[in-house]
């Protein structure tokens, strides 16, 4: 009785939608306009895009000599990845395979996994699959036959996805079959610190992502220490890469190498923001927090203590204060301010007569920048990242005779894109890999890592959608029937896409599974709240390790130190 006046409710409010014709006819007439001027343009330009190239062939196939010539040509159509194709492709290759009846030439075959079907956000449309399965049942009488083995995984993960996902997908799900079995009871691990309490000064999620990413790299080490795995073996498949940068500093503080084959993050990096900061120190006088931040750094090196007196003494810019006699700060500090005033007012003359590249080079070298990174542990790839960004600079003199403060702005409204770090590895090497988890489809690792697992789903939407059945909807008040209906029928769609991409992250491993479980129960982990079958995973908190295992700075063995002061020519490594 209430479904039925929920949807009697929503049948008189679908009347509401005549009263706003004229903003649908609105929508289709500027939509319309658009499209002719970016069909202009690209005439214009004898140019095409990719939607064109499939809607010619379409067009090209209504003409009956050339389907016929085409029919004649190609005896079978095969066609891979099928969960991934659209209404357009279908269209495309039915006008291929039919002649009175659709498929009736029965000479179409297809292979495809509905459960990794993750490419909705290019079009792909899943129902195509199903449509087309009973299509060809029905013409050829044939049945759908079912490759269920798999060759990849051991039987302990299978246990743990086949229960899993025979729960999150329903009859559709088909369980997979072992071929390989595992010396080892369990081989799915959870990392998840429970009770974990958030800084104040930090976002929850950057809190738990920086917290997950140690516990994972902590992880990592332990297992490669043991010799179970070497670092080669090890994936890490995200979601999404948004805060991916913090999980390859997890991996840097740990000495572990690894190769991101995407990523982002380059300019929030700690060594690039110390030369952004140099540079807008001698740009801009008055901008206290650049001067902070290039005093704080390698280049320069006071302490927190002589900021703190330096803001107490503030006159009108932080330069002119380092060049007062402040007695609180020690003769030390006194030094280091003095050369750094000098170093200043000499780039300040300079960049006006020197190119961004030419600068940037002279304020690495008289600052001994890359000696003091080459100190940390991480210290080949902040230095690698250091030379990128001289490249990038070297890059802006080339097609630009623009000012210093130019190149500041460039940097600004670039410094949000997908920027990789300089890549220190190639993918081949014995390193740990970070990739999405489209990008790992159809490949296989022995340790597959799914690290935020607790990140959550966006279900943002704009005002406008479109659906291939409904039409279009459009948000006009709080209560917008097609509009609504529209976006709840997408958010569906969403979260079952959501549930294939977990899927195939987890079908990815070889020998061992490792979740990353820390945050709020939200994303991936609400998903699969109450469903985990525990006697099937170890759970794995270990604060104490993550604590004791770091390596901030490189140590000189003992038998490279001597003690003595150089004499001449002779070359020696003092002990301190």
């Amino acid at each position: 009785r209430i479904d039925n006046l929920q949807d009697r409710i929503h049948n008189v409010l679908l009347i509401k939608e005549k009263e706003y014709l004229w903003a649908y006819k609105g929508i289709f007439k500027l939509l319309l306009e658009i499209d002719e001027r970016y069909t202009d343009k690209k005439y214009k330009l004898g140019s095409l895009d990719y939607d064109d190239l499939q809607i010619l062939v379409l067009h090209l196939l209504e003409d009956e000599s050339i389907r016929e010539k085409l029919q004649n040509k190609f005896k079978y159509i095969m066609v891979d990845e099928f969960q991934d194709t659209n209404e357009l492709q279908k269209k495309i290759f039915y006008r291929l395979c039919s002649n009175e009846n659709p498929l009736d030439r029965n000479n179409l075959f297809v292979v495809g996994d509905p459960k990794q079907s993750i490419y909705g956000f290019r079009g792909a449309d899943l129902e195509v699959f199903y449509d087309v399965i009973e299509d060809i049942e029905e013409s050829s009488r044939g049945k759908l036959i079912t490759l269920n083995r798999n060759f990849r995984t051991v039987d302990s993960i299978l246990d743990f996805v086949n229960s899993l996902f025979d729960k999150l997908m329903g009859s559709r799900y088909v369980g997979l079959i072992f071929n390989r079995k595992s010396p080892n009871q369990i081989d799915v691990e959870i990392l998840e610190k429970e009770g974990l309490t958030p800084s104040p000064n930090l976002e929850k999620k950057e809190y738990y992502a920086y917290y997950e990413s140690r516990l994972i790299a902590s992880r990592i080490k332990e297992l490669v220490d043991k010799g179970e795995f070497k670092y080669g073996d090890f994936t890490l498949l995200f979601r999404a890469t948004t805060l991916d940068d913090i999980y390859e500093d997890g991996l840097m503080e740990y000495g572990i190498p690894y190769y991101n084959t995407g990523g982002k993050g380059f300019y929030r990096r700690q060594e690039i923001l110390d030369l952004i900061n140099g540079l807008k120190t001698i740009s801009n006088r008055f901008d206290t927090i650049s001067t902070i931040g290039f005093l704080r750094s390698p280049m320069v090196g006071v302490s927190d203590a002589t900021i703190y007196w330096l803001l107490r003494g503030k006159e009108s810019s932080l330069l002119e204060t380092m060049d007062k006699e402040i007695e609180q700060i020690d003769p030390a500090e006194k030094e280091k301010l003095k050369k750094a005033s000098k170093l200043i007012h000499n780039f300040m003359i300079k960049k006006g007569f020197y190119g961004i590249g030419d600068l940037l080079s002279e304020l690495i070298d008289t600052t001994y920048y890359l000696e003091s990174l080459m100190l940390y542990a991480s210290g080949r790839q902040m230095v690698s990242n250091v030379y990128k960004f001289l490249e990038i600079a070297q890059d802006f003199d080339k097609h630009n005779t623009s000012s210093l403060e130019d190149f500041i702005d460039y940097i600004e409204a670039i410094k949000d894109s997908n920027e990789s770090q300089a890549k220190i590895y190639s993918e081949k090497a014995n390193v740990v890999k970070l990739m999405t988890i489209h990008k790992s489809k159809g490949l296989q690792f022995p340790v597959v890592i799914i690290p935020q697992m607790a990140s959550g789903f966006n279900y943002n939407r704009p005002n406008i959608l479109f659906d291939k059945e409904k039409g279009i909807g459009f948000k006009y008040d709080r209560i917008s029937p097609s509009y609504d209906k529209i976006k709840a029928d997408l958010k569906y769609l969403e979260e079952e896409e959501h549930k294939r991409l977990l899927y195939v992250a987890m079908t990815r491993a070889k020998d061992r599974l490792i979740i990353g479980n820390q945050g709020d129960d939200i994303g991936f982990k609400r998903l699969v709240k109450g469903l985990l079958d525990y006697d099937k995973i170890k759970v794995v908190d270990r604060v104490d390790d993550i604590i004791n295992s770091r390596q901030i700075v490189k140590g000189l063995p003992e038998k490279l130190s001597i003690e003595g002061e150089a004499q001449g020519e002779e070359f020696l490594l003092l002990k301190t």
